[in-house]
């Protein structure tokens, strides 16, 4: 049976343990209070991230067979994890310390100028969309090296398309209106 004075010292190792943990806790969470705002801005850049790590494992695998390479040899997932964990963590603290510029000094440089600017912390979500579009950018690479087909060029031939389309049927309902 344990003495009064070994069961004080548990209770006490216990209690510091975890107030530990609860200050740790707390922290993130205040930590994770603070990014908020942008959240969805670094949503979009991870899953640019994702998508693009998806369409280089693609184009390795289509090239591979093109070149009659042994495909589980070129496409291997330390390789993929590798670039993955780089461009993610690297694109990711490029967002969060650009937002805690934006915070603290443009965003209330852009607010003293337009003091009824309707975006909130814009630089943030301007180099967010950039980082987006550098990742498409590099899909749009991956797809052209493995199939030979530009999707940019794709997408706005089908907007044009669908563009015309929708004024035919504006030409259509107007001439029926006239009627």
């Amino acid at each position: 049976m344990k003495s009064l004075k070994e069961n004080k010292m548990i209770v006490h190792a216990v209690t510091g343990t975890q107030l530990f943990f609860s200050k740790i806790i707390g922290g993130i969470i205040g930590i994770s209070l603070f990014f908020t705002p942008i959240g969805w801005s670094l949503l979009l850049v991870g899953i640019a991230v994702v998508s693009d790590t998806l369409a280089g494992r693609w184009c390795a695998r289509v090239l591979a067979k093109k070149q009659n390479k042994d495909v589980r040899r070129e496409v291997t997932s330390k390789k993929t994890r590798i670039g993955f964990s780089a461009k993610t963590i690297i694109y990711l603290a490029i967002v969060l310390g650009f937002y805690t510029t934006d915070y603290y000094m443009i965003d209330k440089l852009i607010y003293w100028f337009i003091p009824k600017f309707p975006i909130p912390y814009i630089a943030t979500k301007l180099l967010a969309f950039i980082l987006v579009l550098i990742e498409a950018d590099s899909i749009d690479e991956k797809i052209y090296k493995a199939k030979g087909v530009r999707v940019r060029k794709l997408i706005s031939s089908k907007l044009r398309g669908l563009r015309s389309f929708i004024g035919k049927i504006i030409t259509f309902k107007n001439s029926i209106n006239d009627k």
